[in-house]
């Protein structure tokens, strides 16, 4: 404070702006450590503005901002992760523009571009987090011609692919995703022969087959699926067994459980579904004792616990279920409150509001029913009028309002809103909006578009997913007779 033109001495500051964040952290200090962080970040902001400093200044300012970002994400503050994180990979821009044959200097540049891909698309920024992805896609093929037998660079190819497989996947893009995954499986497999017994690329390729078996599940390839999550489980197994203490091991082995419960309750193995995703959810629940502050162990256990409550739902035990539920929405509503702005956590509380209101309406409980219905309309209207809602947010929110009990409540000349821009979005592609379109038309009196629209649905839909075709094709012959 006394040389406020001093940068060494600002950098000192920022430092230990940072380390007393992170204590506060972990002692579950989350306001003060918030608190220092936004010092921190306002420190860096003035500091990423200097010219004229050296190189050696900028390369250690690009990694405070680094650190930066990870204690804001640690944190759940999102916003300021992605500020810090943003400053970072402008510098790092900067500096890579100067040596643009660094190695070291290029990874980290890609690493950044990954990590604000990921950022900016949890906070509904699809098309800026596209901009990244590409940019890391170029960066990724840069780098594996300097470097083509570095495993760090080939794991970043992978992650590449991967985050490129999961942002087509969010678009609508089906093809798109489909053919990033086949080529990161190839890799990863690749990478795994190259390199037996490291744990990193074993880890590399259980995210692959994960991705694999997501396909083959929208496919309704459910035996395929299910083979290929076994797989990706004995491998997460193997990782934990290295290291059984390590947090990031035990979060990543309950996710692929979790994973492998939703396909078996597919095939009919409830048994087997239901014991694994209990396991899963317990595990969840340890983690968050450890890290309380950690939203994403958070909000992993509160989708388990959805999936645990519709299981314990199918098998009769409404009351479970609404405990489930409750307990999903009580662990993941204060998650809402600190981040949001990231819309598929704000998608899957309203998840859970539908579900409790529906196990309500079950149970005759009007007024429950009525406050949890009220709840899920309010925010999925919310997230549909955002200026950057998913196809998927504003689908959600049609089929809501198309569908909720009382039936008083439902809306369905502003479904027809939602579902026409949802189509719209999935460029006539996706049967699942095409669904809701169709019944909007139908609720509204326009049964000419709605048969048109679910004929749309139905060529659309894969001839091997036969329950979804004979509800699909209901619906349709409901449609034609009110149009003769």
């Amino acid at each position: 404070l006394a040389e406020p033109k001093n940068p060494t001495f600002q950098l000192d500051l920022l430092v230990a702006l940072e380390c007393l964040a992170n204590c506060a952290l972990l002692s579950g200090q989350i306001s003060e450590s918030r608190d220092c962080m936004a010092k921190a970040n306002e420190l860096a902001a003035r500091l990423s503005e200097s010219d004229g400093e050296s190189i050696e200044f900028s390369f250690e300012l690009e990694k405070n901002l680094e650190r930066a970002a990870d204690l804001a994400e640690r944190a759940g503050d999102v916003p300021t992760a992605r500020q810090a994180l943003e400053r970072a990979d402008a510098m790092s821009d900067k500096l890579l523009a100067l040596f643009p044959k660094n190695h070291s200097q290029l990874v980290g540049s890609l690493t950044n571009k990954l990590r604000l891909g990921a950022l900016v698309e949890q906070m509904g920024d699809f098309q800026r987090a596209g901009v990244y992805l590409q940019n890391a896609d170029q960066l990724s093929k840069r780098a594996l011609e300097l470097n083509h037998d570095d495993l760090r660079v080939l794991l970043l190819r992978l992650a590449t692919l991967n985050a490129l497989a999961d942002h087509a996947l969010t678009l609508g893009d089906m093809d798109a995703s489909d053919v990033n995954c086949a080529d990161a499986l190839t890799l990863a497999e690749q990478i795994s022969l190259d390199h037996p017994g490291n744990m990193s690329s074993a880890e590399a390729l259980s995210f692959a087959l994960e991705r694999q078996a997501n396909v083959e599940v929208r496919r309704i390839h459910l035996r395929e699926g299910t083979a290929i999550r076994r797989r990706a489980l004995e491998i997460r197994e193997h990782v934990l067994a290295s290291d059984p203490e390590n947090v990031v091991n035990r979060f990543n082995h309950a996710t692929c459980m979790f994973k492998l419960a939703d396909v078996l309750g597919m095939t009919g193995a409830q048994s087997e579904a239901h014991t694994r995703m209990v396991q899963a959810r317990d595990t969840f629940r340890a983690l968050i004792v450890l890290e309380p502050s950690n939203a994403r162990v958070g909000s992993q256990a509160a989708y388990t616990m959805l999936r645990v409550g519709e299981m314990l739902d199918l098998d009769g035990d409404l009351d479970g279920a609404i405990e489930q539920y409750t307990s999903m929405y009580d662990t993941l509503a204060p998650i809402v409150a600190q981040q949001p702005k990231v819309a598929p956590y704000r998608m899957s509380l309203m998840d859970g509001c539908e579900h409790l209101a529906a196990a309500f309406w079950r149970k005759q409980d009007e007024a429950k029913t009525r406050e949890w219905t009220a709840k899920m309309l309010a925010g999925r209207e919310a997230l549909a009028d955002a200026g950057e809602a998913s196809c998927d947010a504003l689908n959600s929110c049609a089929w809501s309002l198309l569908s909720c009990n009382p039936e008083e409540l439902r809306d369905p000349e502003r479904a027809l809103e939602y579902a026409r821009k949802a189509v719209q979005l999935s460029s006539e592609m996706d049967p699942s909006v095409l669904d809701t379109c169709a019944l909007a038309y139908f609720e509204c009196g326009k049964p000419e578009q709605a048969v048109q629209t679910q004929s749309r649905a139905l060529k659309l839909l894969g001839s091997e997913d036969s329950a979804r075709r004979a509800k699909f094709q209901g619906r349709l012959d409901q449609y034609r007779a009110e149009n003769k």
